[in-house]
């Protein structure tokens, strides 16, 4: 099912759908921004790059950071570990095949749901590190996802319309700011 929001307000619906989650495995959280809003007693932070940890470490003391590639999470954990699981902004940064294989990982980690953000579409963004701690190589996108691609594996789609615009520096730089504004996707999975 696909619904549609012209609201930007993505924090409240991600805490709406992770609230109450005794356990959060946040995927690719980057240099936490939003770790410290996120609605759950315990969260694993994980990302490739180690000074995003660092960053989150000195930031939050209870958040756990762990330092992984998220292809290894079915290794690393095994199932119905985590209430919940979260990708914000990770998806792009995987090919096609690394993206279903990290999906398939997620859903055998998580006891509820997963929830997934990602623009719509492929959003052009290479070698660009806007927290500026060298994570370039990683912030590189090589993936566009569409909604019908994710609702076919099973997740409830909200389609934030308009949500990028010339307010993101990372839209600007992608786009231009005279560009129209470009939808994101929240794609929610319940597993119970």
């Amino acid at each position: 099912m696909i619904q549609r929001t012209a609201s930007k307000d993505f924090l409240g619906f991600l805490n709406g759908m992770i609230a109450g989650a005794e356990t959060l495995l946040d995927i690719g959280c980057g240099p936490g921004i939003l770790l410290g809003s996120m609605d759950a007693r315990k969260i694993v932070a994980l990302d490739v790059h180690r000074p995003y940890l660092e960053h989150v470490a000195a930031r939050l003391p209870l958040v756990v950071p762990l330092h992984a590639d998220a292809l290894e999470i079915g290794r690393l954990f095994v199932p119905n570990s985590f209430t919940a699981v979260t990708m914000v902004d990770v998806l792009e940064h995987l090919d096609k095949r690394d993206g279903y294989e990290l999906i398939r990982q997620a859903e055998s980690v998580a006891r509820e749901r997963v929830i997934l953000f990602t623009p719509r579409g492929f959003f052009p963004q290479e070698s660009i590190d806007h927290y500026g701690l060298n994570g370039e190589h990683y912030q590189t996108h090589r993936s566009g996802w569409e909604p019908e691609e994710l609702e076919a594996l099973g997740y409830e789609i909200l389609l934030m319309e308009g949500f990028h615009d010339g307010s993101n520096i990372a839209f600007v730089d992608a786009f231009g700011a005279e560009h129209p504004p470009i939808d994101a996707m929240m794609a929610i999975k319940s597993l119970i």
